[in-house]
């Protein structure tokens, strides 16, 4: 399955993530969307991947050699990011605001809505550990308004939560072997 694969691994990595954010930065209301949200925050990359599979390669190669996020090659290739189509996406299927926002600003959080930064800074920051977890992030692209936000103190803070989340993720890989 190629890459479809690889975005199914990420988004479930993604929203297991988000999920536990949640509860860890005192949004357990949230867990549930912020769960739902961070699962579907890729599928405007799916829709990429269905209409112009060589298209989507050649932004991914292109953005990977030169060591930066695919987001910005996809507005200057198309007009338009994975992120804004799937927003379009999940309001044509009458998803929440909620969610539709979540996806439509998981790479850019300081443009989402005032009343839906809660749920879009989850999804955000689950995006990045993920990223963090595989040695892709430089922490000096963390916006740090969203750690402000999330009382999450600096690098530090950054990185021990991040560490928690990799501990949950291994017991979870350990769990699945299992069964």
């Amino acid at each position: 399955y190629g890459p479809m694969d690889a975005l199914w691994q990420h988004s479930s990595l993604c929203a297991s993530f988000a999920y536990h954010l949640a509860g860890f930065l005192d949004r357990a209301a949230l867990a549930d969307d912020a769960h739902v949200g961070a699962l579907l925050h890729d599928i405007g990359k799916i829709m990429l991947l269905e209409t112009n599979p060589e298209l989507a390669r050649g932004i991914n190669e292109y953005a990977s050699k030169q060591g930066v996020g695919g987001n910005l090659f996809e507005r200057l290739a198309m007009g338009v990011s994975h992120a804004r189509i799937g927003a379009q996406v999940a309001k044509r299927w009458n998803f929440p605001d909620e969610i539709i926002y979540a996806i439509e600003y998981h790479h850019r959080p300081l443009l989402a809505p005032e009343e839906q930064r809660p749920l879009s800074d989850l999804v955000y920051l689950a995006n990045l550990y993920c990223h963090r977890m595989l040695g892709e992030l430089d922490y000096l692209l963390v916006e740090d308004a969203v750690l402000e936000r999330n009382a999450i103190a600096g690098r530090q803070g950054f990185n021990a939560l991040g560490s928690r989340l990799e501990e949950i993720s291994r017991m979870q890989k350990e769990k699945e072997k299992r069964l």
